[in-house]
């Protein structure tokens, strides 16, 4: 039985409650779920496959627009029928997925679900999970400060930010006003620069707060400063900052599982891998 809900903290609610034993492998869905509560104009669909006995457990999923994709983002299942039928519901109610995001076996049914219903589907990357409770300082700190970014900062951080989505995914064009999305994550407060009181050398962004755990992302530097060791300093700085001063009790973020160089500098940091995931495209009807 699937449940469309309309509810967004009714939803969050009951999805940490079933999931918060793993916050990280989680982190994604929760900490969308956990944003819509205040906002959602991104939200598309919320919904719940109720099968909760000891052997299955409710499978929740949502739907959320970033940089104009609808994401679909789903717990971990291999129940077929009842990952189906979650879909099923979406297509009811228009809310198609362009994207989809879960574990590599949820994957795997959720793209013969999407076939299922006449829909092609295209790999985009898998990557990798990690979460860091103590953060391990690197060698190169001396001279680092890491600040929150200010107005002032924009048009650099809007260069930087319209890199880093070129070379995340280099073959999806960003959608939508980047500027306006860094703008809005230097109101909130989460997007911090490192420097070394002469220039800007990298950048970090935390997102998605749930209780106890809170994500990185954005992590970036320029290609003229790589190699020096402030991607580390960065995310170590950042990392230290949420989890002593801010009182989270971990974090975590995603990785391209292509890139060996970038997990081994997280590695390096005290970043643990918990898990993968797997974000592919839907791409047309047949």
């Amino acid at each position: 039985m699937v449940r469309e809900i309309y509810d967004t903290g009714a939803f969050f609610h009951e999805a940490y409650a079933s999931l918060n034993m793993n916050l990280s492998m989680n982190s994604l869905l929760l900490g969308l779920a956990s944003q819509f509560q205040f906002d959602r104009t991104n939200c598309h669909f919320e919904g719940i496959h109720g099968q909760d006995t000891p052997d299955l457990k409710n499978i929740y999923s949502l739907i959320s627009e970033h940089s104009g994709y609808n994401n679909y983002v789903c717990s971990a299942s291999q129940d077929f029928d009842a990952l189906l039928s979650l879909l099923d519901v979406c297509l009811e109610r228009n809310a198609l997925p362009s994207c989809a995001i879960a574990d590599p076996e949820t994957s795997k049914l959720l793209k013969v679900c999407f076939e299922e219903r006449s829909f092609q589907t295209r790999p985009l990357m898998r990557q990798v999970i990690y979460r860091c409770e103590n953060p391990l300082a690197p060698d190169k700190l001396e001279g680092l400060h890491l600040i929150q970014a200010k107005e002032a900062h924009l048009q650099a951080l809007t260069r930087w930010c319209t890199s880093f989505y070129s070379e995340a995914i280099p073959n999806k064009k960003p959608i939508g006003d980047i500027e306006k999305r860094v703008m809005a994550k230097i109101e909130k407060g989460s997007i911090h620069l490192l420097h070394n009181n002469e220039v800007f050398l990298a950048m970090a962004n935390w997102t998605r707060p749930i209780p106890g755990a809170v994500g990185l992302n954005l992590i970036y530097t320029p290609p003229n400063e790589r190699g020096k060791g402030y991607g580390k300093a960065v995310t170590y700085l950042l990392t230290k900052k949420l989890i002593e001063a801010e009182g989270y009790g971990e974090t975590n973020l995603y990785a391209d599982a292509s890139n060996p160089e970038v997990n081994s500098m997280y590695q390096k940091v005290g970043f643990s891998e918990v898990g993968q995931s797997e974000h592919f495209e839907v791409i047309s009807a047949y």
